[in-house]
């Protein structure tokens, strides 16, 4: 499997602050829940320009292939239970999920963990910001652990691929050899976090100005 700790890759430096980039975020992922169906094609034209910035960081095909696997199951699902005539709304759902995600995937590429969390200390408790910001630094490897989960799993024959789940009697086989696979490793990834957490002090309540995170000078 992946190393847990992967390299970041070198990205140039960003041209907004930690700050500004994070409710860029913010906004646009509130934004993707709360416009009108029109007003999602300008929101798409912006995140298809986030991926860009982060394009040399690699994941983004992941993120597309989990586009079209969720779009196929949803779709499936929305025709079996409610008729071919509500394809067009499960498809809906699943762009603003997408659009939703696409923020928190460029900044967690774009900013350091110390530099959103420095951010986010400033709105919320410090164990608060601590975990967020390190929930949002895990989506890199969550997306990269879950390919190479597909990846291996096609490799020994199963059938998981885009073609296969198009039929429903294939669904089972996904979540049995990629869905479980990668909700173990989620677990085994928060078991070490909270072990990280837990050597850093996180459970000390009675130094009020500890830093869980050091600003990084060289960034």
């Amino acid at each position: 499997m992946r190393a847990r700790n992967p390299s970041r890759p070198s990205l140039p430096r960003p041209s907004i602050s930690p700050s500004w980039g994070v409710i860029l975020s913010l906004s646009l992922s509130i934004l993707a829940f709360m416009a009108p169906e029109a007003g999602l094609v300008p929101l798409t034209i912006i995140s298809t320009g986030l991926l860009w910035q982060v394009r040399s960081a690699g994941g983004w095909r992941g993120l597309v292939q989990l586009f079209l696997v969720q779009m196929l199951l949803t779709q499936a699902l929305y025709v079996l239970l409610y008729g071919p005539q509500l394809w067009w709304q499960a498809s809906v759902i699943v762009w603003r999920l997408m659009l939703a995600l696409v923020p928190g995937w460029w900044l967690a590429h774009r900013y350091a963990p110390e530099q959103t969390g420095a951010v986010f200390a400033k709105c919320l408790p410090r164990q608060w910001a601590f975990v967020l910001s390190a929930a949002l630094s895990m989506l890199p490897y969550i997306a990269c652990e879950a390919k190479e989960i597909w990846q291996i799993q096609r490799l020994r024959g199963a059938k998981v691929s885009l073609k296969h789940l198009r039929h429903p009697r294939h669904w089972r086989e996904f979540f049995q050899c990629v869905l479980f696979p990668l909700l173990i490793a989620l677990l085994k990834l928060a078991r070490e976090s909270a072990d990280a957490a837990h050597c850093r002090h996180f459970h000390s309540h009675h130094q009020a100005k500890h830093q869980y995170w050091q600003q990084d000078k060289t960034r």
